[in-house]
């Protein structure tokens, strides 16, 4: 879910780099992080198969950044295109090599 935020919040210049993965900056992680929680709410609810319950949950209402399990026609495009721009926006860095 960061990834996806990030890629929606492009333009208020997150900044990325790799590891071993495309991350955000450290500064730019600590922004996420005040941006949720100024920005988002979180429920929870405990489940002996929380798998199953997910499943369905997500057939049921259709979360929006969600784009795996949802049904097609409900798969949002935007999202689809901000996690795709946040993945591809740094790359791995090739070894220097001496001569």
């Amino acid at each position: 879910m960061r990834r996806t935020l990030a890629g929606l919040l492009v333009s208020e210049g997150f900044r990325t780099t790799w590891t071993d993965r495309v991350v955000l900056v450290a500064e730019d992680e600590a922004r996420l992080t005040a941006w949720m929680y100024a920005h988002l709410r979180l429920t929870w609810a405990e489940d002996a198969e929380p798998a199953t319950i997910e499943a369905e949950l997500v057939r049921r209402v259709h979360p929006p950044l969600n784009v795996h399990g949802v049904d097609p026609e409900h798969v949002q495009a935007a999202v689809v295109a901000a996690k795709n721009s946040y993945n591809s926006s740094s790359d791995p860095v090739e070894p220097l090599r001496m001569p």
